[in-house]
């Protein structure tokens, strides 16, 4: 089985700067540490995210992945994801977490700042459907609730609404 799993494309990761969002009918962004760090100024993901969010294609963004959606900006430096509702970990949170001051980017602040709303999940409190110990992002657009990503409905299904 092994030898079987190397054979498979998903046992050699891609490079971000190697992937044509144009083969891709789908975007999950995980919750990782990194995400804040590495994935909030990434060029590479930014020209991903442009892309889906052209084509109106499905991003679901969970926990501290939210922060990977900053690095999204239009030609006029505005923010693609402007207008939109965003809910990931509160500021509560981030400041009880270890490393807080060293943080490159608190994403509630960027997020309003940018002209979004944000709703911030408290330290342990589950949202409704969550289970205790999970976090949810979603992100839904204003604007006649057109598009909606969340990582409790298919990511793969339509980005209009039901």
């Amino acid at each position: 089985w092994v030898q079987d799993f190397r054979l498979k494309a998903y046992a050699s990761p891609a490079k971000l700067e190697s992937i044509d969002g144009a083969r891709y009918h789908a975007l999950l962004i995980p919750s990782c540490p990194g995400a804040l760090t590495d994935l909030a100024s990434s060029g590479s993901l930014a020209r991903i995210l442009q892309h889906f969010h052209s084509e109106s294609k499905p991003i679901c963004a969970v926990g501290h992945g939210v922060a990977a959606l900053c690095c999204a900006t239009n030609e006029d430096r505005s923010w693609v994801f402007h207008g939109y509702s965003l809910t990931g970990p509160s500021v509560c949170e981030l400041v009880r977490a270890p490393g807080f001051a060293r943080l490159p980017l608190v994403v509630e602040d960027f997020v309003k700042d940018s002209g979004a709303c944000f709703s911030g999940q408290g330290l342990g409190q589950p949202q409704a459907g969550a289970e205790a110990d999970s976090k949810r992002t979603d992100l839904q657009k204003n604007s006649g609730g057109r598009v909606r990503i969340s990582p409790y409905t298919s990511v793969c299904s339509s980005t209009h609404e039901e």
